[in-house]
């Protein structure tokens, strides 16, 4: 597993994680943007923009969406992610990657995320067991 991977993923939405839910309801396209050790930070994708004042995302570029095998306009959301274990890797439908990030689209969201942090905006997290 290596950052820019894609993988179909059971994303649990930080919303549904604070109604006590413990699973994600459907698989969907997720990034590996962050690998510290043995956590991996997985941002999801969604062909929905993100609804909300002050929201975190970005446009998938069609090359970047070409690399990640997605079909359709698409969002990478930047504002949430769930952190999974390397070892607990129960909600993934494959290990083998879809698709993959460029490096220069890495360092775009890498920078987003930056510059939010910088100005203190929320970003939630769900650590997944």
């Amino acid at each position: 597993m290596r950052q820019g991977d894609l993988f179909q993923y059971r994303y649990l939405w930080a919303y549904q994680a604070k109604r006590g839910e413990e699973a994600g309801r459907k698989s969907r396209p997720c990034c590996l943007v962050i690998k510290v050790r043995d956590q991996l930070a997985l941002f999801p994708c969604t062909t929905q923009e993100p609804e909300g004042r002050g929201r975190i995302y970005l446009e998938i570029p069609d090359l970047e969406r070409k690399r990640a095998n997605l079909d359709t306009r698409s969002f990478i959301v930047l504002d949430e992610f769930n952190i999974v274990r390397d070892g607990q890797l129960y909600d993934f439908e494959s290990l083998r990657p879809q698709g993959q990030f460029s490096e220069q689209f890495l360092r775009k969201i890498a920078r987003v995320l930056k510059d939010a942090r910088a100005e203190k905006r929320q970003i939630q997290n769900t650590h997944r067991t």
